[in-house]
């Protein structure tokens, strides 16, 4: 099974302290390039980014987050951009 993460429950796990729930529920995780920025890159400082950072257990990759949605529908087509830090 692939398991892709968006960037909420990336950054509120880490919050948590419960990270290591997704790694161990499921081996692995994949995250779109755009949403390890957000919560890395953009996110620096913030909670997720050094736990994220630091997972060996998370798999970056090079593709859209709307490309794994079956049917991502209209709401997907007039949102701002990802993530769950930036706002509608």
């Amino acid at each position: 099974m692939i398991v892709v993460a968006d960037a909420g429950p990336l950054i509120y796990l880490s919050e948590a302290g419960f990270l290591h729930v997704l790694r161990d529920l499921y081996g692995g995780v994949h995250v779109p390039r755009e949403v390890y920025d957000e919560v890395v890159v953009n996110g620096q400082g913030e909670a997720g980014s050094v736990e994220v950072a630091s997972a060996s257990w998370i798999r970056v990759i090079d593709r859209p987050a709307t490309s794994f949605l079956r049917n991502p529908g209209p709401a997907m087509e007039h949102r701002g951009g990802s993530g769950a830090r930036r706002a509608w």
